[in-house]
């Protein structure tokens, strides 16, 4: 349970109550590598169990043991991974099962190194092993229904963060405040400003963002670029800033001090994969440039360019030129601005609630199970009895 998928969670527990449905939310610990990360949570509302995992050539491996009892439920939401084991009992016994199997996914990996390799051929085929399908953004919609998937079975999430708290503290940054950042690093009320926020890995095409700045900072001598993130790039971005003048390596950063650099700049800067930090751009009402070669997750559909961001050819040269000539064209950064605070509105964590919710009861009612003909509550004996064995959501009407 990372912590960014706690408000979703929380409120689609809320929506299925409201429409007679019982929405078990069960959840595992993190594997050792991903609790490094630190940002794991846990579920007032959900059932948390015990994963077991395994790594085999590299690759790892995770299982949840699943009994009878499990199929009991009018509907199993499962999340698409070719690593979760204990999916594929499942997927074998679907025939058998009485309840509606669904899919949560990407339908495919955006950022994999062999799209035709085994492990894409592996999840291509378990696509329609399934009654239902919610896919992450239209982007993924398309894959899974190119792969054969019935477009009546799809439910497009448009996938999204909880943005209130950064809308709250981009709304609690004052002028002074933004003035002691402009003492702080010399930045002249007329400098253009960039801003990279996000992990610092290869597929953000670091390179490319530091000699793009180049570029940038020979064609407007007064640009200034911030990057707030950690990650295994972090000291390849502060050794290469040392000696940059303009260039400023902040570190992860959150809270205030966070929206702060947000509403200093004038543009995102993002050359390499985009995700749900586009989410993140559009609330504070900023452009996001990005590159068309680039390993983008399914988030890359929110981007329309031209409209509320800018998408380049794949090359320094052209990303570089694209950002001198839109520090040029103020009304076009206005235009763009306010397309991006448009669609932080419709990107937003209640819409994708909403979305995820009416999906479940939009399959719930497809097989004829509505309020007055659902399955009872089970009791809290029940629940307790396979809070150790359920796939990650599973979707129990009452």
């Amino acid at each position: 349970m990372v912590h960014y998928r706690v408000p979703l969670f929380e409120r689609m527990h809320c929506l299925c109550a409201e429409l007679g449905i019982r929405l078990n939310i069960v959840y595992g610990q993190p594997s050792a590598t991903d609790a490094l990360r630190g940002d794991f949570a846990e579920l007032s509302c959900g059932l948390r169990i015990r994963n077991r995992y395994w790594s085999v050539f590299g690759r790892e491996l995770v299982w949840q043991r699943l009994p009878e009892s499990i199929y009991a439920a009018d509907m199993i939401i499962l999340p698409q991974e070719n690593r979760i084991l204990s999916n594929y009992p499942m997927l074998l016994r679907r025939k058998a099962f009485a309840g509606a199997l669904a899919f949560w996914g990407h339908g495919r990996n955006f950022q994999s190194e062999n799209p035709s390799g085994f492990r894409e051929r592996w999840k291509k085929a378990t696509l329609n092993q399934v009654d239902w399908w919610f896919t992450y953004t239209n982007l993924s919609a398309l894959t899974v229904k190119k792969n054969g998937v019935p477009e009546h079975s799809i439910t497009v999430l448009n996938n999204s963060i909880d943005t209130r708290l950064f809308r709250n503290d981009l709304g609690a940054v004052t002028p002074e405040m933004l003035m002691d950042l402009r003492r702080q690093y010399a930045i002249d009320t007329s400098a253009p400003v960039g801003l990279y926020c996000g992990s610092l890995n290869g597929d953000k095409r670091l390179d490319v963002l530091v000699a793009a700045s180049d570029r940038i900072r020979a064609a407007h001598p007064n640009f200034h670029l911030f990057v707030l993130g950690a990650g295994p790039g972090a000291l390849y971005i502060a050794e290469a800033f040392r000696s940059r003048p303009g260039r400023h390596y902040v570190g992860e950063t959150r809270g205030i001090k966070k929206a702060g650099y947000f509403k200093l700049a004038q543009v995102i800067l993002n050359p390499g994969l985009v995700g749900l930090s586009i989410v993140d751009a559009f609330s504070a009402g900023l452009p996001l440039v990005t590159m068309e070669g680039s390993k983008h997750s399914p988030e890359i559909a929110y981007l329309h360019n031209e409209v509320n961001g800018l998408m380049t050819d794949d090359n320094v040269d052209a990303y570089a030129d694209r950002v001198i000539s839109l520090f040029h064209e103020h009304q076009k950064r206005v235009i763009l601005s306010a397309n991006a605070s448009a669609a932080a509105d419709h990107y937003s964590i209640e819409n994708m609630a909403g979305n995820f919710v009416n999906g479940i009861a939009e399959c719930l009612a497809s097989r004829g199970k509505r309020p007055d003909t659902l399955s009872p509550i089970v009791s809290d004996e029940y629940v307790k009895s396979k809070a150790k064995f359920l796939p990650v959501v599973g979707a129990e009407s009452r």
